[in-house]
């Protein structure tokens, strides 16, 4: 959205529908694109991608013609934006290609190995097209990252289904402690164990202070 600064009604095309592939859909929904492409080698991605807004869905195994010529005509003569997503050299170059001539534009999020190089033809940016590469969505972290929690807690946008684990999460103060009663011994071990008790009662004060007031 910061970067490519996406239109209403415009055509896209995602390469890799990984975490930010997904993230990249829904800043396209967000826009108010009309067409919304996921190219992606792994088919059972595609209902996940379909829940954040995806509209149309390639696997790129199971198109018999030449990838860009087939995305170029499901696209109505190529995308508006594309996306890369992906980190794959070649396939930065498809998205390129896949763009439509005269203003299409190709961002590249994912990153290449290390000494990795793109290319293509000079004839393919001559004919208008712009080849981006962005950081972080292009995002402004004091202004936007507040906005993009606003979205999340309004339901704009979707962060849970991507979640597969969670853990405890123990504050550094009480993991310390953790540590430091397991290694200790002695006439400091009961210590360290008065002390670990406090920091464990404070911390159930907090959380029943803070039940009380919701």
């Amino acid at each position: 959205m910061n970067t490519a600064k996406v239109e209403i009604g415009s055509r896209a095309i995602v390469f890799g529908l990984g975490g930010i592939g997904l993230n990249v859909i829904q800043g396209l929904r967000l826009a108010g694109a009309d067409q919304i492409v996921g190219v992606d080698l792994n088919s059972s991605k595609r209902s996940m991608a379909e829940k954040f807004g995806m509209t149309d869905f390639v696997n790129p195994s199971e198109v018999k013609e030449d990838l860009v010529a087939y995305l170029v005509n499901l696209t109505g003569g190529g995308a508006d934006y594309t996306f890369d997503a992906t980190g794959n050299v070649n396939v930065m170059r498809t998205a390129l290609e896949s763009a439509h001539k005269g203003w299409g534009e190709s961002i590249i999020i994912g990153v290449a190995p290390a000494g990795a190089e793109i290319s293509t033809r000079p004839f393919q940016l001559v004919t208008g097209r712009v080849w981006k590469g962005t950081a972080f969505g292009g995002a402004r972290g004091r202004t936007d990252v507040p906005k993009i929690v606003d979205w999340y807690m309004e339901g704009k946008i979707q962060i849970d289904p991507m979640i597969t684990h969670s853990f405890f999460f123990i504050p550094p103060p009480l993991y310390f402690m953790l540590q430091l009663t397991a290694a200790a011994s002695g006439l400091f071990r009961p210590l360290f164990m008065l002390l670990l008790k406090m920091i464990l009662l404070k911390i159930l004060v907090i959380v029943v202070v803070i039940l009380v007031r919701t």
